[in-house]
């Protein structure tokens, strides 16, 4: 079984069928020079359930054709 986790899509990299996305966690407790609070007041549209935190370090690229899901609060 595979793991599940939120992501944010950062750029949407048109021609391509992918998109550049960024982990969120919501252990905040502790913070890493590569790391960013986000809470909902950051977002025009949408929520967050909680204040979480953007890990850059972890950015990655993900096939729109492996995404299950999407979620908007």
């Amino acid at each position: 079984m595979s793991c599940v986790s939120s992501i944010l899509v950062f750029k949407d990299n048109l021609p391509y069928d992918d998109f550049i996305a960024i982990p969120i966690s919501s252990k905040v407790n502790k913070l890493h020079s590569d790391e960013v609070l986000i809470c909902d007041d950051d977002f025009l549209d949408g929520k967050l359930p909680v204040t979480s935190k953007l890990i850059i370090r972890k950015t990655f690229v993900v096939s729109k054709k492996s995404i299950i899901k999407n979620m908007v609060y």
